[in-house]
Order: C-alpha cells, then sequence, then structure tokens
C-alpha cells in the first residue's frame, strides 16, 4: 500500500475536504494576485514561508499555494496537488517539475502576452516525463531505484532516486515513506558506489 500523508490539513485551513490543492511557481506573483486576491495568508512549510489562498471556480473551491525553489520538488513530490501551474520560460525548471508529476500547465511570458501551453507527455498518459541523463547518471538511477523498488513503495521512484543522487538528502524517504535509509547498509552500500 502507498503511504498517504495528509498534512495539508494541518498547515493549510481547507473549509473542507473537497477543497483542490494547486502548486504555483510564479516568481513575479502575477497569477496568484489575481487568482486569489486579498483571500491570501502566509504559512510555513519547512521552515520557508509561503503564500496561499482560496479561490472559488465553477462550484469548486481551491487553495493554491504559491511555492518557493526551497520546496517546490517536496511539496509537489509527496503533496499531490491536483495540478502545479509554472510561469516561467526555463525550460530546466519546466522539465525538473515534469519529471516529478504530469499534471502540469505552463504559463510562459512573452512579449508582454500571455501565452498558455499544456506540456503534454507524449510516451504514456499520467507518467512523469522521463529525461535521459549521461550512462553514469543513468546506471546509478537504476542502481538505487531498483534497490528502493524492494524496500518502499512511491509513485516515482525514478524522480526519488535522482533526488537522493543530487541532494544526499535522505530524510525524505524517512519523513514521507516512513523508511529510514539512512541506517540501510546495503543502500548506502550502492550510494557509495555511485
Amino acid at each position: 500500500m502507498l503511504l498517504q500523508r495528509n498534512p495539508i490539513t494541518k498547515e493549510i485551513y481547507k473549509d473542507n475536504e473537497s477543497d483542490n490543492v494547486v502548486a504555483l511557481i510564479d516568481k513575479s506573483n502575477t497569477i496568484f494576485n489575481k487568482l486569489v486576491g486579498i483571500n491570501r495568508c502566509t504559512m510555513k512549510f519547512k521552515k520557508n514561508k509561503c503564500r496561499y489562498g482560496k479561490y472559488h471556480y465553477k462550484d469548486e473551491d481551491y487553495i493554491v499555494i504559491e511555492l518557493n525553489d526551497n520546496i517546490k520538488e517536496e511539496f509537489i513530490a509527496f503533496y499531490n496537488p491536483i495540478i502545479t501551474v509554472i510561469t516561467s520560460n526555463n525550460k530546466k525548471e519546466i522539465l525538473d517539475i515534469m519529471e516529478i508529476t504530469s499534471n502540469v500547465l505552463v504559463i510562459n511570458k512573452d512579449d508582454n502576452k500571455l501565452k498558455y501551453l499544456i506540456w503534454k507527455n507524449s510516451y504514456e498518459k499520467d507518467k512523469p516525463i522521463k529525461i535521459i541523463y549521461d550512462e553514469n547518471t543513468e546506471k546509478s538511477i537504476y542502481e538505487i531505484s531498483k534497490y528502493l523498488n524492494k524496500v518502499i513503495e512511491y509513485k516515482n521512484i525514478r524522480w526519488l532516486s535522482l533526488y537522493i543522487l543530487k541532494t544526499h538528502n535522505y530524510d525524505l524517504v524517512k519523513e514521507y515513506l516512513d523508511y529510514d535509509i539512512s541506517n540501510d547498509k546495503e543502500f548506502l552500500d550502492i550510494i557509495k558506489r555511485n
């Protein structure tokens, strides 16, 4: 069984459980301000301040959370927003997010006009994209993923393996998936080899 945490209800006020959570990466604040107006608050998430607000559209309530660079990957990977909206022309940032989730709306700002682009994954519905890295990195991702698949269940082991490889941050696995890999000798041996 996939371990699902619902810390949103502890950290963000929800009028009811049917409220939809939307992740927003918008450095200009334009979209956030237009959506939530004065219905906004700030909260602390992992010692980082971020803003959130309420938006109502077609009989649905949405909680829009404006994410900063320090928390965006973790929030998107483990809090499962219904969609992640990115206002950016930075292709690397967009692809990094699309490696985590397939629910992405990209809004590019170009020549003072807003262009709405929905990036669809062409290879498989509802699956994040797969970026191919150099041979050594791919080998490391494969070895870590193979081991993690044996000890935990998570929807995107490839991304988690890459995240661990890049950051050496094992806390996410313990916190969200309830497995302490920092005390797993076999796992640490795999990391040392890679």
